[in-house]
């Protein structure tokens, strides 16, 4: 429960060279969010659908595709496949990042990296490559911005590497000078609705989806108390690739549903989880991804526009119930395989 102030992260060439309508879904998914009321989780009305792995549909997919891709196939109208997947991934990667700049943040204090340094903190990059995860930290001190500190997460390992203080302090290079001028115009965006008090966590990453390079900008309301813990106030932004024009502004909510991790329940009562009704997306999104990883606890997700019940679980969504399971799982063309497996975003 700490909050962060930037990220960056190299969007995977498998989602780069993801179809034009396929790239259009995973970055406009947000756009169609509104208002998600919380209510109280209960055991589903039905059992969730089986986790096989093994149907015609996922038989038809390519030879290397992976356990999940194959579930997703089985489980997820054909329709919604690719909403899912994307929301898998990104959600995925979001919490890795975030995950990254704790653990880094944690060893570079043990080695008191950011004693004696002048100046505010201005927060963080991340950039990933080859399964590692670097992240730099920044301070402005006389109008200046540098790196003054740098670790790397391995994230097979979950470990550590080269936490150091950068002495001299280096300059932005031109890629972070875009990246913070974008994460910056993103957090002083008027009435931007946040829904907790402290500093939002934000995230930013160059993407060349559908051929046409962009940043975009995640903002996100920081976790601090197990008592309120935000359902609301995630954002996303599109920004041209020099970091300078906002093309795009998406909101998840318009509201702050808040839930009381630490809430005692009544006797012989057994907690499931957390639940939300959403209204406007035809599946869970990224951002719920993301919170079921932070909290650690299943999101249960209705889906008003379809009637649909979902369960977020281990990063991992999963179709409960279905109106008309005969028609949902009818597949109008042959079942596209997701562009990419999830990565593992597990907590330390």
């Amino acid at each position: 429960m700490r909050d962060h102030t930037t990220g960056t992260v190299d969007m995977p060439r498998s989602i780069a060279s993801l179809s034009a309508r396929s790239a259009l879904v995973c970055v406009l998914l947000v756009a169609h969010l509104l208002a998600t009321p919380v209510f109280a989780a209960e055991a589903p009305i039905a059992p969730p659908l089986p986790a096989t792995t093994d149907c015609a549909q996922s038989r038809a997919l390519p030879a290397g595709a992976d356990q999940n891709s194959r579930r997703i196939a089985c489980q997820i109208p054909p329709k919604y496949q690719q909403d899912v997947a994307m929301a898998e991934f990104i959600g995925g990667m979001i919490r890795m990042h975030d995950i990254a700049a704790w653990l880094t943040t944690d060893a570079l204090l043990a080695k008191g990296a950011f004693e004696g340094v002048e100046g505010e903190g201005r927060g963080w990059l991340t950039f990933e490559t080859d399964g590692k995860i670097e992240v730099r930290y920044f301070w402005e001190s006389r109008g200046n911005v540098a790196a003054v500190a740098t670790a790397t997460l391995d994230m097979a390992s979950m470990e550590v590497e080269d936490a150091r203080k950068l002495s001299p302090a280096e300059p932005l290079t031109d890629r972070e000078s875009r990246l913070m001028k974008s994460r910056d115009a993103a957090l002083h965006t008027p009435e931007l609705g946040m829904c907790t008090k402290h500093a939002p966590n934000t995230l930013a990453f160059e993407s060349n989806l559908d051929g046409r390079p962009e940043i975009l900008v995640f903002v996100m309301s920081a976790w601090k108390d197990n008592h309120a813990a935000p359902l609301g106030g995630f954002h996303l932004f599109r920004y041209s690739a020099d970091g300078q024009t906002l093309q795009s502004q998406f909101s998840q909510t318009r509201s702050c549903p808040m839930a009381n991790l630490d809430e005692k329940l009544p006797e012989g009562a057994q907690a499931v989880g957390m639940g939300v009704s959403h209204l406007t997306s035809a599946t869970p999104t990224m951002f719920h991804v993301f919170m079921n990883l932070q909290y650690r606890q299943p999101l249960f997700v209705m889906t008003t526009q379809n009637g649909l019940h979902w369960r977020v679980e281990d990063g991992r969504i999963h179709l409960i119930e279905r109106d008309d399971p005969a028609d949902a799982l009818a597949a109008p063309a042959p079942p596209v395989a997701p562009p990419v497996p999830t990565p593992e975003a597990s907590s330390p």
